[in-house]
């Protein structure tokens, strides 16, 4: 198979595996979002799982109340943790990431995803 008909033959696989997975979501009642982000500094998860600076797609499946975060850098899945779904009254005006310090590492706390009205409570 020549290098074109592969690349066609990949990229065909990759878009009815990401059919099937929201196919899977919306039937079991949850919905798939993602967002892309920025962090300027590494931070930790309540996971433990360290995230180095840099930019991310962060990619949320909610069942509510509670949802299964991951966190993509490059295209690939560097980690995953569970959160809380918390509603917000107004659309988040900006992408908002909330880090608490334990020593010398930051923790991600939750995340508020621009024009979603959604907070996300890592951890839970």
């Amino acid at each position: 198979m020549n290098a074109k008909a592969y690349r066609s033959v990949f990229g065909l696989a990759v878009v009815l595996a990401m059919t099937a997975c929201l196919g899977i979501a919306r039937s079991s009642g949850g919905s798939v979002k993602s967002f892309e982000a920025s962090l300027t500094s590494p931070a930790k998860l309540s996971s433990g799982e360290v995230l180095e600076a840099g930019n991310y797609r962060i990619t949320v499946l909610t069942n509510e109340p509670t949802a299964e975060v991951a966190f993509y850098q490059g295209g690939k899945l560097v980690a995953k943790t569970q959160a809380k779904v918390e509603p917000q009254s107004q659309k988040n005006e900006f992408t908002e990431i909330e880090t608490t310090v334990e020593g010398n590492t930051e923790v991600i706390t939750s995340l508020a995803p621009a024009g979603w009205r959604e907070k996300l409570t890592l951890g839970n």
